[in-house]
């Protein structure tokens, strides 16, 4: 990575890479998936089910898909990052930090496996960082209709720290963040 492309320095020990780089996948779902749809079957994550940062189902949808089908590559695991690539919510993530029932991903939704599973909390806390991760992807985001390629995603830089220091930042910001929730729950009942 060349240093004017560096969005600034960092601490000793940390270096600029670039999110593909990290990853054993970066896809998204076919174009077909609405031959698919179903009123039960396994869950079809869409860009709408990603709201503030994490996945939420309002309105579940369903799909079932045929033995072979090529859709199969887009099946959703256990630490997976999921970003939206095109729409309103471009550039919001959530992280798989649970084990989830079969489910698959829309062409509005970038699917990211990274090669080690230690990493995917610090990952999503610079996606998803105004300032910092979702502010470099929405630069990279384009036309009027605000959108990602595949592409995008994997030039994506992300500064890394040492796996200790990244499980660092990843309590400290998890305790801060319960604070916060705390602080805001307190001023509520007041």
């Amino acid at each position: 990575i060349a240093d004017e492309e560096k969005p600034f320095g960092l601490p000793v020990g940390w270096e600029w890479v670039r999110l593909g780089l990290l990853t054993s996948l970066v896809t998204s779902g076919s174009r077909s998936w609405k031959d698919f749809y179903a009123a039960e079957g396994a869950t079809f994550i869409r860009s709408q089910d990603i709201k503030h940062d994490r996945l939420e189902f309002d309105d579940r949808a369903f799909v079932k898909l045929p033995v072979g089908a090529e859709g199969v590559r887009t099946q959703v695991q256990l630490h997976d990052l999921l970003i939206t690539i095109t729409g309103a919510n471009v550039g919001k993530a959530a992280a798989i930090s649970e084990p989830i029932p079969e489910a698959y991903v829309s062409q509005h939704v970038a699917l990211v496996r990274v090669f080690d599973v230690s990493m995917v909390n610090y990952l999503h806390l610079w996606l998803v960082s105004e300032y910092e991760g979702r502010k470099l992807l929405l630069m990279s985001s384009y036309g009027a209709k605000p959108g990602l390629n595949l592409q995008n995603i994997n030039d994506l830089l992300v500064p890394l720290p040492p796996l200790a220091e990244q499980s660092r930042i990843v309590t400290r910001v998890t305790a801060l963040r319960r604070l916060c929730a705390d602080l805001r729950q307190r001023l509520a009942e007041r």
